[in-house]
């Protein structure tokens, strides 16, 4: 296991402070002469840096929307990026209109990047999390995971778009992060991740999906398949949530636990009322 220093050594970064920054679920990063962030994976079986994912992340970079990567570290999960000083995490609960607009404009930009980067595969992307799982805590649907969403439209996709990985400057324009789960997936698989992983006010919603359509026969669209889409994410990070438990850190253990918990309750709630 390659260490921070020998791993910024190799890429002839010469430092004098590395402090911690900030503690994810997933990661730790840590800020290096107020110049770089490295982003450090708890759990290399876990991390997803690919060469694919760098390229993308610098294609955005090129388009104002993510950091400059510097560097990475595929077998270690390593990724160093230029600094951005004062960002802040989006904050669902107490966000205005510009912000959302600018959120959702930033999106869409993306969603236009033409990206070589892998389609979704579905079916072995869950399997790899499920089989890392007790047998009898595994959930299995087949008509989520062999959903006709699936032969539809697809389009690039962030694909984890929590608060922490959109990031908002004093005049509210926005930096995405983390593209570790980036591909190409089904169309509106982004739009769903960002009002089901977020806790936004019914109204907030409302504005999103507003904002997010030009017109009402793709919104309706949407709107139809937006609970089928929600419970297909839900499956999937149930079951990374319930493999990533598994981690030694039992601070870590813990949240683990509570986003598997909630994705569990809403596969549950779909299941009645479909």
């Amino acid at each position: 296991e390659k260490s921070i220093e020998q791993f910024l050594k190799d890429n002839n970064i010469s430092y004098v402070t590395i402090k911690l920054i900030k503690e994810g679920i997933s990661n730790a990063n840590y800020l290096i002469d107020n110049r770089y962030v490295l982003k450090v994976p708890y759990d290399r079986r876990f991390s997803r840096v690919r060469k694919e994912t760098v390229d993308l992340e610098n294609i955005c970079f090129k388009n104002f929307l993510s950091p400059e990567v510097v560097a990475y570290d595929e077998e270690n999960g390593f990724l160093l990026t230029k600094y951005i000083p004062n960002l802040r995490i989006l904050n669902a609960q107490n966000t205005n209109y510009f912000e959302i607009k600018n959120i959702v404009e930033a999106i869409k930009k993306y969603h236009r990047i033409k990206a070589d980067i892998p389609k979704l595969d579905y079916e072995k992307l869950l399997d790899s999390y499920r089989l890392k799982i007790n047998p009898k805590e595994r959930i299995y649907n087949s008509k989520l995971t062999y959903s006709n969403i699936f032969e539809g439209e697809y389009e690039l996709s962030h694909f984890d778009l929590v608060d922490n990985n959109i990031l908002l400057d004093s005049n509210s324009n926005v930096t995405l992060i983390d593209f570790e789960f980036a591909c190409y997936a089904p169309k509106y698989f982004d739009l769903v991740s960002l009002l089901g992983e977020n806790r936004f006010s019914k109204e907030i919603e409302e504005m999103i999906i507003d904002i997010y359509f030009d017109n009402k026969e793709e919104k309706n669209e949407f709107l139809a398949k937006k609970d089928e889409l929600l419970a297909i994410a839900d499956l999937l990070w149930y079951h990374w949530a319930k493999a990533r438990s598994l981690s030694p850190f039992a601070d870590k253990k813990k949240i683990y636990l509570s986003i598997a918990k909630d994705k569990k309750e809403s596969l549950e709630q779909y299941s009645k009322t479909s």
